[in-house]
């Protein structure tokens, strides 16, 4: 059938040419499934690959059991052929076949080699809501240290008075959780600067000189007049302040002052500069407040992160691993130990990589330091020597939506650079026509190649060609 499509050579090539690194791009509805399928039954049956060293990461649970089963339909068809060997021992390995999520792979690699990372023998590995229950935990215990700790007082206070509540930290521990590796590069790198309140000489003195002009006005009812009475005497509150708690809850008193253009023009001398004056004195107040504020949140960064990055490295040596837990160890496992690269480089002869454009980024130097094996130490994946046929990459960046769980668009785009040559699906099995017409007239005028952010837009070709009737 491939023969009579446009995209046919494509699909040719990645059903036989398995001694070449591919990076497929395959559009909606373009059979990717298949062409996975196409892919690894060629590697076993006509190139003879045990299915055992093959590795085949699917983006969900669901979608590496269609592939299973999709491999067990083919198998099965070639055991009647002169492949049949080959297909009886694929058979027997395929129920433990490394054919599922990134996590799964994850976790067969660190219990494969559980002393080289770290771990206890045994690991136990926390679904989406033990893993819930375990921040609860965490959070709880964290919270506690936070109030009793006098270290971390002074800037808990100060944010507080300007309005952070526990639940805002807490908010900022889980997502430090949720992205734990990345803590010492880009929270921990300098320690906080000093709380210090900024010098309020000048504010005070310019709230005090529109305290004055209160009796310039020439009507006791003005809407104006208010306002200068408010600043008038927060800046007097502000100046007999003892307290940087107190300092603080003034500055932010001044600041939700809401001026506008409120005042008549017969009551002033000059409203316009009044008000402008008034706007001026609450706008530096706001910009006291946000730098005392960032201050103060460096410093509940900093100590909350230092805690997150003790609960990771307790869940390692308990064995008590979440998700990401999984895919950090074994990238930094793969990163210092070329003996166990040397070891899974063998064992996995082949790795191919499904729905790239919404994975973690870790998952390309796990596959890339696997594919090198013990070649594979440079400190950027990206730096490193994939040998031909080791990876076979299919993704589809228009349908990149899992931003929020770290997937990038720039990752597929630099791998799909490094990373072999680039063949492309782009015959559509699922939409007819006037669908497919609409949508690349839509897509090929929205969508316009930018560098490191946008990829070029392939028009989609029916495979389809008419609509169907119902009765």
């Amino acid at each position: 059938m491939s023969e009579q499509l446009l995209d046919g050579p494509a699909r040719d090539r990645i059903k036989t040419d398995t001694d070449a690194t591919l990076f497929v791009e395959a559009g909606a509805g373009s059979g990717k499934t298949h062409a996975l399928v196409d892919r690894v039954t060629t590697l076993v049956l006509r190139d003879g690959v045990p299915l055992r060293t093959i590795a085949a990461v699917t983006f969900t649970e669901k979608a590496g059991a269609e592939l299973r089963d999709r491999l067990r339909v083919e198998f099965e068809k070639a055991r009647k052929g002169p492949a049949g060997p080959l297909a009886d021992e694929a058979l027997d390995d395929l129920d433990s076949a490394s054919i599922g999520t990134l996590h799964a792979f994850a976790q067969q690699l660190l219990l494969a080699h559980p002393i080289e990372a770290g771990l206890p023998p045994l690991i136990d590995v926390l679904d989406e809501v033990g893993s819930s229950v375990a921040f609860e935990e965490r959070w709880a215990e964290l919270q506690q240290q936070l109030l009793d700790d006098d270290s971390i007082a002074e800037p808990l206070l100060l944010a507080m008075a300007v309005g952070v509540e526990l639940k805002h930290l807490r908010s900022l521990a889980r997502l430090f959780g949720n992205d734990w590796d990345l803590i010492d590069e880009r929270v921990l790198v300098d320690p906080p600067e000093l709380v210090a309140m900024p010098d309020l000489t000048g504010l005070i003195a310019a709230a005090a000189q529109l305290g004055g002009a209160v009796d310039s006005c020439r009507d006791p009812e003005d809407r104006l007049l208010p306002k200068l009475h408010a600043i008038r005497d927060l800046g007097v509150m502000l100046e007999a302040a003892t307290d940087q708690e107190s300092q603080l809850s003034y500055l932010q008193a001044l600041r939700g002052l809401k001026v506008g253009k409120i005042g008549r023009k017969e009551n002033w001398p000059d409203v316009a500069k009044m008000r402008s004056d008034c706007a001026e004195v609450v706008e530096v107040a706001g910009s006291l407040v946000e730098l005392l504020l960032d201050a103060c949140l460096r410093h509940l960064s900093h100590w909350i992160a230092e805690r997150v990055l003790e609960s990771a490295e307790v869940r390692r040596a308990e064995g008590r691993l979440e998700f990401h837990d999984l895919l950090v160890l074994a990238r930094n496992l793969l990163r210092r130990d070329a003996s166990v690269r040397s070891a899974l480089h063998e064992r996995y002869e082949r790795l191919l990589l499904d729905e790239f454009q919404d994975t973690d980024p870790i998952q390309i130097e796990l596959a890339v330091r696997i594919a090198a094996g013990a070649d594979g130490d440079a400190p950027d994946w990206q730096d490193v020597e994939v040998p031909d046929g080791r990876l076979f990459v299919v993704g589809d960046p228009k349908q990149s939506i899992y931003r929020f769980r770290r997937a990038n668009i720039a990752t597929y785009l630099t791998a799909q650079d490094l990373l072999g040559e680039t063949v492309t699906l782009t015959t559509n099995f699922r939409t007819v026509p006037p669908v497919l017409d609409w949508i690349n007239h839509v897509f090929s005028t929205l969508i316009q190649p930018q560098e490191a952010a946008q990829p070029t837009y392939h028009a989609l070709t029916p495979h389809r060609t008419t609509t169907p009737t119902t009765a």
